[in-house]
């Protein structure tokens, strides 16, 4: 459910950050650091589910990054709103 409102709000915010101009060269960023985040963190998650036993901690670790991009958007309409003349 939250991964199909991030497939669609990623556009939403690019144009609201960099402008419709830049569109096509940021989301192409975004889609080359979403590549190498899936190539990269399944054997990490997997290292930890083997060194830890735990796999609870490969889930949690996997769910940072969201948290991290739910703060930010919660923060930014306050932090940008008091930053710009």
């Amino acid at each position: 459910m939250d991964t199909g409102a991030y497939v669609c709000l990623t556009p939403i915010v690019l144009v609201d950050l960099l402008g419709l101009e830049k569109l096509s060269n940021a989301f192409g960023l975004v889609l080359l650091f979403q590549g190498i985040g899936a190539v990269v963190g399944p054997p990490i998650a997997g290292l930890c589910v083997f060194v830890y036993a735990y796999v609870c901690f490969s889930v949690l670790w996997t769910r940072l990054p969201e948290l991290n991009d739910m703060i930010f958007c919660l923060t930014r309409k306050f932090f940008w709103s008091h930053s710009r003349c």
